[in-house]
Order: C-alpha cells, then sequence, then structure tokens
C-alpha cells in the first residue's frame, strides 16, 4: 500500500517495544526514514537492525520524555541527522502502577501528566518549526484520539489529516 511516505522522515516515540515497534516497522515499509526513541538502549538497537535487515532506514535516540532537555535533544538530533522531521508520533506512555483512581497520589498523577501529555507538548514544540519550514508536518498522539492543533487548543479528532494545513502545508 503506498501511503504517499516514502523518503519522509518519521519521528516514533515508544518504538521499542509493542504499538511503538510495530508503528516504526510500517512506517519503515512504506519507505520512510524512521527515528525511534526509547529509553532503553539494547531494545532500541534490536529494533533498528530488524528495521534496517529489511533494507529501510532507521537511527535511534535514547531519551527520557519526562525530561525537557531529553526532548529537546531529541528534536534537535532527529532534524540533525535527517534535514526534517515530516511526521510525529507520540507513543510513549502509561502509568508507574495500577491502582484504584483514588490510591493514586498527587506525584503519581503528576507523574502520569508529565508523561503522557507534557512530553508530546514538549516535542511538537521541539519539532513544529522544522515542519512549518518545509511546510509538511503531522503529529500524532495516543490515545489515537488526541490530537494537538496548532491554532493553539486540544481537541479531539478521528482524522489524523486534518492537522495538515497547521504544520505548515500549503
Amino acid at each position: 500500500m503506498d501511503l504517499g511516505l516514502k523518503g519522509k522522515v518519521v519521528l516514533v516515540t515508544g518504538a521499542s517495544r509493542g504499538i511503538g515497534n510495530a508503528i516504526a516497522h510500517a512506517f519503515a515499509a512504506e519507505g520512510s526514514s524512521v527515528v525511534l526513541n526509547s529509553r532503553y538502549q539494547q531494545e532500541l538497537d534490536q529494533v533498528i537492525e530488524e528495521i534496517r535487515q529489511r533494507g529501510h532506514s532507521a537511527v535511534g535516540i535514547v531519551a527520557d520524555l519526562t525530561d525537557a532537555s531529553e526532548i529537546q535533544r531529541l528534536g534537535a538530533q532527529t532534524i540533525e541527522h535527517f534535514g526534517a522531521v515530516h511526521a510525529l508520533v507520540n507513543n510513549v506512555g502509561g502509568v508507574d502502577r495500577f491502582s484504584p483512581f483514588e490510591e493514586l497520589s498527587d506525584e503519581e498523577w503528576i507523574g502520569a501528566f508529565q508523561l503522557n501529555v507534557l512530553s508530546a507538548v514538549r516535542l511538537v514544540r521541539a519539532v513544529l518549526p522544522a515542519m512549518k519550514r518545509q511546510h509538511w508536518g503531522r503529529n500524532r498522539f495516543r490515545p489515537r484520539e488526541w490530537m494537538y492543533s496548532t491554532r493553539r487548543r486540544w481537541r479531539l479528532l478521528s482524522n489524523p489529516s486534518s492537522n495538515r494545513k497547521e504544520c505548515g502545508a500549503k
């Protein structure tokens, strides 16, 4: 299937396992150059090797997405390596522990917010200027219903292509 992604640069967070791993493989199979992010170097290296063995382009950047400076570095290194970033898949997320609502502390809620929401906001900020300069970009959040609109508001969307113009597409 040709989704028009050949030659595009795609940054996928949480790419060393599960859904992120599958997303990275799917973009690579479409001909995209894939930048994989994870906190785990060994797992990241394994996914990169799998993608390269299939003849596709992939690099990995280890970064902790709860740290604002690490997020800036991830965005900058992606652009530095490929000269562009066309799509961002914010796949990282989770919680420290699964517990009944009333048992989670404020610190646990703050940690979950930083990982699941603030990391994505910061990463969009890091790559959005490059997307606007190249007049092409897509930002995808998980869960799939959330999408950031560069018109400075959060909104629920079901169609990922609806933010093309907001990422500088002409």
